[in-house]
């Protein structure tokens, strides 16, 4: 598939091209190719220019459309650590709570010392 790029510029303009182009005279011909060069080294500009604010307009939409940024705990300060922190304990020990008090068993030869998580043990072993 072959594009006529000229397709689109006026015959009469397109004739004085060819016309410079092919001058017997080394200036005209200069004068036209420099002409050429800086016109579409303009016209690169123009369209490097756009194509440049196009991508910067759909980045700064797409920033638009995401919201903002979010934000998470190890990035805060370090006073709002604190608070991701769980609860501290009422006490250093915890919220550990004293066993209740062994009971001691006279039923038999000696006194045995029923402690609440233990087998019975023989009171003198448990002094």
């Amino acid at each position: 598939m072959t594009i006529d790029f000229l397709a689109r510029v006026p015959a009469t303009i397109a004739n004085h091209a060819q016309m410079c182009l092919n001058s017997p005279e080394t200036i005209v011909q200069g004068a036209y190719l420099t002409g050429t060069v800086i016109g579409q080294a303009q016209g690169k500009q123009a369209v490097h220019d756009a194509l440049e604010a196009d991508a910067a307009h759909r980045a700064e939409s797409f920033a638009t459309y995401l919201g903002a940024r979010p934000t998470y705990p190890w990035e805060q300060p370090r006073w709002d650590r604190r608070r991701l922190r769980p609860e501290l304990p009422e006490s250093l020990t915890g919220r550990w709570q004293p066993k209740p008090q062994p009971v001691v068993d006279r039923s038999g030869p000696w006194p045995t010392t029923i402690p609440p998580t233990h087998e019975p043990v023989p009171l003198a072993v448990a002094a």
